[in-house]
């Protein structure tokens, strides 16, 4: 098949215009390493050969464009070209050449995601251990990561934040209720529980529950005390109570 012309594409691709009027798009790799410029022509053999190549440079090319959107893990990208129905064999080799020339790198992908993590987020150690888990990435590098990365100071620093940040938006629960509620919460953000009771002991939880029931008593009393008798009045007050953990010391 002799080449009559080349047009350049987009994406490192050119069009071969064949004498038979066929025309075939490969990348300009697979054009240099035939000599396609020098020969101008191949035959069906050789044509083989390069749309294997040719494939394989699509594959590299998509994975190049997919790291530089997000960083990925090798799990990540393999399953991403999967869905693309690329071969499994072709989608191995390339990621093994990505990961010589440093592309991917699942232990820098561990470190830069629980940075991102620390920063943008509350998660806790744990449910970030499950993320990196579910991205591919092996248990020796994610406990290797998190323990230079996410430190117990750093933890304990967090849960304080967090500890604040509920008990200001909850100024109306009793103490026991809200210390359950925040320690469920933290836990559901994958923080460890030692730490958490740890931080927990810094905090007075009950200081202010009998003002708090106080006032909430006055509330629930201005708002239903025209609808119903003075002995359902006093059992539906202590019910709602009840609900946000008050209950009256002596």
């Amino acid at each position: 098949m002799k080449i009559i012309k080349y047009k350049k594409l987009s994406n490192n691709r050119y069009k071969i215009y064949i004498e038979n009027n066929e025309e075939y798009i490969f990348f300009e790799d697979v054009i240099l390493k035939y000599n396609l410029l020098i020969t101008k022509e191949f035959n069906d053999q050789l044509k083989k050969s390069m749309d294997y190549d040719n494939s394989l440079w699509e594959i590299y090319y998509y994975s190049i464009k997919s790291l530089k959107s997000r960083f990925k893990s090798r799990t990540e990208l393999y399953s991403l070209l999967l869905h693309k129905e690329y071969s499994s064999d072709q989608i191995n080799i390339i990621l093994d050449k990505l990961t010589m020339q440093g592309y991917l790198n699942d232990d820098l992908f561990c470190k830069q995601y629980i940075n991102n993590q620390l920063i943008t987020t509350n998660c806790g150690p744990g449910k970030i251990k499950i993320n990196l888990e579910k991205k591919g990435v092996s248990d020796q590098i994610i406990y290797s990561n998190l323990e230079d990365i996410y430190t117990d100071d750093i933890q304990c620093e967090k849960i304080d934040k967090l500890i604040n940040k509920f008990i200001k938006s909850n100024r109306n629960k009793g103490g026991s209720f809200l210390r359950k509620k925040i320690f469920n919460y933290l836990v559901q953000l994958g923080f460890f529980s030692n730490l958490i009771n740890q931080e927990f002991s810094k905090f007075d939880f009950n200081l202010n529950d009998n003002k708090i029931y106080d006032n909430e008593y006055n509330k629930l009393f201005k708002k239903y005390s025209k609808k119903y008798s003075k002995e359902e009045l006093e059992f539906i007050i202590k019910q709602k109570l009840y609900l946000k953990g008050l209950k009256k010391s002596n």
